[in-house]
């Protein structure tokens, strides 16, 4: 399996035009390595993460830019192993191929496959938080 970490960033402006950009272009990239390696039975998958608790997001948090910039509550927030968890569970899924060419949300992937955050919690999907 090839796993894509791009994100809805590639879908609508969140940053900047370099940020979408990037996102889009990886993207485009799992599909259309998806189409070319069906043949090999190789599955190409973008995963969407939520908000990641990054190096950058914690100093954002620390220096309060979180709570006026973002305002996302940090128990919302993905661990950056979440998505590792994401790639496992598709790799291993004997139907990957299904998802072949198309984006899965972390957290919505997390629910089908049963999967956690290392203390148990499950952050919402994406789709379902409000971003400014």
């Amino acid at each position: 399996m090839i796993a894509m970490i791009p994100n809805f960033g590639g879908t609508t402006l969140i940053f900047d035009v370099a940020f979408g950009v990037g996102k889009a272009a990886v993207d485009r990239l799992a599909k259309d390595m998806a189409v070319e390696l069906r043949d090999e039975v190789i599955p190409v998958t973008s995963l969407y993460p939520g908000v990641v608790l990054t190096e950058r997001t914690q100093r954002a948090v620390e220096s309060r830019d979180w709570a006026r910039e973002v305002g996302i509550p940090l128990v919302n927030v993905e661990s950056p192993n979440y998505k590792e968890m994401a790639i496992v569970a598709v790799a291993t899924d004997p139907e990957n191929m299904k998802k072949t060419g198309t984006f899965q949300v972390v957290a919505e992937l997390a629910s089908e496959y049963k999967f956690t955050e290392e203390d148990g919690s499950t952050p919402p999907s994406i789709r379902s938080l409000r971003l400014r």
